[in-house]
């Protein structure tokens, strides 16, 4: 993936005012002013993949690196905000007010750290 590229493709938006959104596991490598990062329990990501008919090793790869943060701490290794969000069991649109909440009223609202997937590693591993 060319996350130069992408990243550039955006520069259009700087600026403009108003919150522009980049749904990604790679958006947390462009220029922005704040990541949230959004989480779920590694059994349940694992039901959602099969059920959109991803390969076994796929499913696994994912599930490995929810286990593990990769994507949370290689946010917070930008210096840049961040926030997480645990998205097992809630629906998207109770997602989408709590991105709102920490969109007007910063990371603080929903820090990172809370959530620990690590028990269920000898699953996965």
């Amino acid at each position: 993936m060319d996350v130069g590229g992408l990243n550039d493709s955006l520069e259009q938006y700087r600026g403009k005012g108003g919150a522009v959104f980049l749904d990604s596991h790679l958006s947390h490598h462009c220029d922005c002013s704040a990541i949230i990062v959004l989480r779920c329990e590694p059994k349940v990501l694992a039901g959602r993949l099969r059920a959109r008919g991803y390969p076994e090793a796929k499913v696994r790869e994912n599930v490995q690196a929810e286990c593990l943060d990769v994507i949370l701490c290689e946010a917070a290794d930008t210096g840049i905000p961040v926030a997480e969000i645990d998205c097992t069991a809630g629906s998207p649109a109770e997602a989408a007010d709590l991105v709102e909440r920490i969109i007007k009223g910063g990371t603080a609202i929903s820090p990172p750290g809370g959530i620990d997937w690590s028990p269920e590693m000898g699953e996965w591993f």
